[in-house]
């Protein structure tokens, strides 16, 4: 029932007359984490996707959480020339929990960007590489890499009269 409800809400609060543009904006980190520097070509695979509806002018707002990583995504999505949009975005990915406030020290990745963008288009908006030596009983070199997009897409849903 309070599934329906926010469903419902949500939808309302969406809705205007004729019709409602709302977008969909894909968040998606593609790359390898802590692969041995032995291993040539290294395969690349999504390490995390975030999705939210955003609307033109109004500022957006997610605070999510997977396993030992969070995510805080901000930002405002405005409409550019030649029928481009311009995104706008704060984005923080930190090893911790959502109640934490992320650190640059306590290993956090601090973004901010202004991306221009068309539909169905995928634009990096940052990225990393580095190697991470690993000291114990012995000495283990490893690398990581990773490439952060943006999608977006367009999503029309009838408004109510």
């Amino acid at each position: 029932m309070q599934r329906l409800l926010l469903v419902l809400g949500l939808w309302l609060m969406c809705s205007t007359t004729g019709f409602s543009a709302d977008y969909l904006l894909q968040m998606e980190t593609v790359g390898y984490k802590d692969v041995p520097l032995s291993e040539k070509d290294p395969k690349e695979e999504l390490q995390q996707s975030l999705e939210l509806f955003v609307k033109t002018d109004v500022p957006f707002y997610v605070k999510a959480r997977d396993d030992k990583d969070a995510v805080l995504a901000k930002g405002i999505l405005t409409v550019a020339e030649n029928g481009k949009f311009s995104i706008s975005l704060k984005y923080v990915h930190w090893i911790g929990t959502v109640d934490q406030e992320p650190e640059p020290s306590r290993n956090a990745e601090f973004i901010e960007s202004t991306t221009l963008i068309a539909l169905d288009e995928s634009v990096p908006f940052a990225g990393s590489e580095g190697v991470t030596t690993f000291e114990g009983d012995a000495v283990i070199v490893r690398q990581s890499k990773f490439k952060q997009t943006l999608i977006l897409k367009l999503k029309k849903i009838p408004a109510t009269k």
